[in-house]
């Protein structure tokens, strides 16, 4: 009996220590209480059983489900039960617009039994033939005014004098290719006008719109155009006698450098003066040209004897500086950029007005075009297409790359700009007519400080930045912006896409091959890096951020 009473006592000991009431007052009584609770725990640990089964099952189809949404399986009770209601009220929403749907349909039926809508639809169809007739009228119009404009552009320079043709190819060879005479015929009423086409903007000038050097200019060619027309054969020498005497420095840099274009297409030119001033002019401009020259003092020649004469000097003061262009054998292309200075592309400008450095890789060409007085790809354009690239004939296959570039240049320079913006300057504000000419010098002194962002431009303008100019004008200066392409809200074009519509304008060209797509990767490149070094607002900071 002691034994069994022991092992007894032994065995509520390990209960009580397990049930951890060793310590109680009342161990029995709290035992008893625990035991009572047994029925609720059994029915506890089935519940939470049910509980795991469902979340596993509701696990599965969760991860099954074709548009599941992963993130239930990690949010707390809180977010499920602020979803749960979240979907209780759609449905209750649902609820209503599946009713207003019923009430449509209903109301749809009861038309469609009546002839409101056999009327309505007869009155779309009748408009729309309307319309579609007008249109194909207009088309037609169209393409006839489109076909006449062509013809007229194809043939007219084919009837005019031929002292108009000699005149056009003088002014470009003396304008280093910057302009184009063109000749606008008269309308009835109207007097025919002659025009300088500006092959850097694209822009047509009337005579008064030119500079006073290029006026020079447009005289000498259609002057010695004249002269030419009553030769016949030989070309008779220029006399001039003074020319520079009454000029200014622009006036005369012009003249000379006609002058020296009629030399070096073989005219031979006599110029007589008495001014020292006028001597040392000549030396210097000479000096950068590459036509044979002599200098002659006639004074010092009446007084020598026949057999003195091939002693007179002739030689420069050697201590001026023949050219402050950087050698070329000194320079890659990229750090001869850098050397010359060369600016960045404006977002929106054409191929014509960029630096030649972008589109002559050729580091000894490109030196010997600015040599000669070619800065700008409109010029070389103009001139080298009339001559078929002559003055490029010592570096092959410089012309026919530069012009390939060229026209990869204009699709990089509008794709940038889409999203950006065209450069706002003086003739856009002056076509616009929304500024008078008293507010221009304060506005054009704030479109360089926007450096001619229309954004900023216009956003100063609302601040009131320029005192007195007025709101109206404001307005309509933000409507003319909007356009013509100054204010672009359309998304800026990532590079990658740029750069497959520069290689898709050239891929229709029969010498397309991989080089031309290295040459556009390397445009690419320097259009960026010169973006990066300027700091300025143009075409290349689109580059510079995508390639970044």
């Amino acid at each position: 009996v002691q034994s069994a009473l022991a092992s007894a006592r032994a065995e509520l000991a390990s209960i009580l220590e397990r049930a951890e009431l060793n310590d109680s007052s009342d161990p029995d009584q709290e035992l008893s209480a625990l035991c009572s609770q047994h029925a609720a725990f059994c029915e506890a640990v089935d519940g939470e059983r049910d509980a795991r089964r469902d979340v596993s099952a509701l696990r599965i189809a969760i991860e099954s489900a074709a548009d599941s949404d992963p993130s239930l399986l990690t949010e707390s009770p809180e977010e499920l039960r602020a979803r749960r209601d979240a979907i209780a009220e759609l449905a209750d929403r649902l609820v209503g617009v599946v009713a207003e749907i019923s009430s449509l349909n209903t109301r749809m039926e009861a038309a469609k039994r009546g002839s409101d809508v056999e009327r309505a639809q007869a009155e779309v169809a009748a408009a729309e033939e309307v319309l579609r007739d007008h249109r194909n009228a207009d088309l037609a119009a169209m393409a006839g005014h489109m076909l006449v404009q062509h013809l007229l552009r194809a043939t007219q320079d084919n009837h005019r004098p031929e002292v108009f043709h000699r005149a056009r190819t003088l002014f470009t060879q003396v304008t280093r290719g910057c302009y184009r005479l063109e000749f606008d015929d008269a309308e009835l009423g109207d007097v025919s006008t002659f025009r300088a086409f500006d092959t850097h903007s694209r822009r047509n000038h009337t005579l008064d719109e030119l500079s006073s050097g290029t006026k020079v200019q447009l005289l000498l060619a259609i002057r010695i155009a004249f002269v030419e027309t009553q030769e016949h054969g030989l070309k008779l020498p220029l006399f001039l006698d003074e020319t520079l005497a009454t000029s200014d420095d622009e006036r005369a840099r012009a003249i000379m450098s006609g002058i020296i274009a009629l030399a070096e297409e073989g005219r031979q030119v006599f110029y007589f003066t008495a001014q020292s001033d006028e001597v040392r002019r000549w030396r210097e401009a000479l000096l950068e040209a590459s036509v044979e020259h002599a200098m002659l003092n006639l004074a010092r020649i009446r007084s020598l004897s026949s057999g003195d004469l091939d002693t007179i000097s002739v030689a420069p003061p050697e201590s001026y500086v023949v050219s402050s262009l950087p050698s070329p054998a000194e320079h890659t292309h990229e750090s001869y950029g850098s050397a010359l200075g060369v600016p960045p592309l404006r977002n929106g400008e054409p191929a014509t007005s960029a630096h030649l450095w972008y589109m002559v890789h050729d580091v000894r060409a490109l030196h010997h075009l600015l040599e000669v007085g070619f800065g700008r790809w409109g010029q070389l354009q103009e001139v080298a297409s009339g001559r078929d690239a002559a003055i490029l004939s010592q570096f092959p296959g410089v012309f026919a790359k530069a012009r390939m570039l060229a026209r990869a240049l204009d699709v990089l320079c509008a794709q940038a700009a889409i999203g950006q913006g065209k450069r706002v300057d003086r003739v856009c504000l002056l076509d616009s007519e929304a500024v008078t000419p008293t507010m221009m010098d304060p506005v054009m002194e704030l479109v360089e400080r926007c450096d001619g962002d229309a954004r900023e431009i216009v956003s100063a303008l609302d601040r009131r930045e320029v005192v007195r100019f007025q709101r109206s004008s404001v307005d309509k200066l933000r409507d003319y912006l909007a356009e013509n392409g100054y204010l672009d809200d359309r998304p800026a074009r990532a590079m990658g896409d740029i750069r497959l519509a520069m290689i898709g304008a050239l891929a229709a060209e029969a010498s397309f091959s991989s080089e031309a797509v290295a040459e556009v990767d390397y445009l690419l490149k320097i259009v960026s890096r010169s973006s990066m070094s300027s700091g300025s607002r143009a075409t290349g900071g689109a580059a510079a951020q995508s390639l970044s």
